[in-house]
């Protein structure tokens, strides 16, 4: 009788901590590792965050979108309990699914000094070569740039203002790459510019190195012209 007792009171407590976890039935609890990994989310080249489904899944996964509510801190590893709900009429290249933090269950400090990113843009990708485009100018036609990266990790580059008059203006350098291996920064006395380093192309960052975005994001990529 007294087992039979404490099997009915086992099974009420984990129906009351579920109840305290989860107050709708699209609610789901998910792990999110402490770092991002370079992606492509269509065409475009980011950082994606590190996500378990499941506390038995046994590597990281890609997680391309949002959570809504999410502030996510490199060097935390979270469990989170999110709202999944769908999203009704989503274009073709989006998720139907969106997510909507509803409680942050822990927040772990993971150290990371040593780290090792594997399967990334310096690693990973033929970066070495030359690539041109023209970038955003705010008072002539166009920036028309090219820009060759050595495998010795040293630049050169050729800049013109399309529409102004003037010779173009070269310039050369170190590049620096940053610790997840998936930007560069070029260092000279003329310029501390930074790219996000993709699949034959290069992303121009902004002074906070983070990718542009919106109707004019496409205008900020140089493409790779050749293959070496």
């Amino acid at each position: 009788m007294k087992r039979k007792l404490l099997f009915v009171a086992s099974i009420m407590g984990l129906m009351l901590v579920s109840c305290n976890l989860f107050t709708n039935a699209n609610e789901k609890l998910i792990l999110i590792g402490a770092f991002t990994q370079p992606c492509t989310d269509g065409m475009m080249e980011t950082e994606c965050l590190q996500i378990k489904w499941t506390k038995d899944q046994t590597e990281w996964q890609n997680f391309y979108g949002e959570i809504e509510g999410f502030a996510f801190e490199k060097g935390n590893e979270y469990q989170l309990i999110v709202k999944e709900e769908e999203v009704k009429n989503a274009p073709a290249d989006a998720s139907s699914l969106r997510y909507k933090l509803v409680k942050e269950v822990s927040k772990i400090k993971v150290e990371l000094p040593n780290l090792i990113y594997s399967d990334n843009s310096k690693n990973a990708l033929d970066w070495q070569g030359t690539y041109e485009g023209i970038l955003p100018c705010a008072d002539c036609e166009g920036i028309k740039t090219t820009l060759k990266l050595a495998t010795d990790d040293t630049f050169t580059r050729t800049v013109e203002y399309l529409g102004k008059k003037g010779t173009p203006f070269s310039d050369s350098g170190k590049i620096e790459w940053n610790k997840e291996g998936s930007a560069i920064t070029l260092n000279n006395n003329n310029t501390n510019q930074q790219y996000q380093v993709g699949e034959n192309q290069l992303f121009h960052l902004d002074q906070s190195g983070n990718q542009i975005k919106g109707a004019l994001a496409e205008n900020y990529i140089l493409r790779k012209v050749d293959h070496e």
